[in-house]
């Protein structure tokens, strides 16, 4: 690794899909709170190219490019697929009136993964939601609370 000392992560909409990412594959052991993640980003891509009149074959064909290229499966490597291997506590907030990323796979995340808890907010959409300062005195006493993980996993 590169000798960085994390504490803690904290990432919206596709940053947090990238550090679900960095999470899974580096076996990090911290806190994490996720804002308005994209946990279904091979579904997304797929849907916006749809959206954007590109046809089922070109998007798998340009699906296939960026795997070839980066190494990178979309459908192993699918954010909903990594967060179910993390076992760190995991704080997601998510606004019921995303119309970015909906909230449903956060919710389903949250019922069924013993480590997500869900923060619902309302009215804030996909970008607000950052800097809400409920949201943000939510992360910090998450990230406080379950600091104590990083140093019993290192002594481990």
């Amino acid at each position: 690794g590169l000798g960085l000392d994390i504490r803690a992560v904290v990432g919206h909409s596709f940053g947090a899909a990238a550090l679900i990412n960095a999470l899974a594959k580096d076996r990090h052991a911290v806190p994490a709170f996720f804002i308005s993640p994209v946990l279904r980003l091979r579904e997304l891509f797929v849907g916006a190219a749809r959206q954007s009149g590109v046809s089922a074959k070109i998007t798998e064909q340009m699906i296939e490019t960026f795997e070839a290229q980066y190494g990178y499966s979309l459908t192993e490597d699918n954010p909903i697929r990594l967060l179910e291997q993390l076992s760190v506590p995991i704080l997601i907030a998510h606004d019921s009136e995303d119309h970015t990323v909906s909230i449903d796979n956060s919710k389903q995340q949250a019922r069924s993964h013993a480590t997500v808890d869900l923060l619902v907010t309302q009215g804030l959409g996909h970008r607000r939601i950052l800097s809400d300062p409920a949201v943000i005195r939510a992360a910090v006493a998450h990230i406080q609370s379950h600091r104590s993980i990083h140093e019993h996993r290192k002594s481990a």
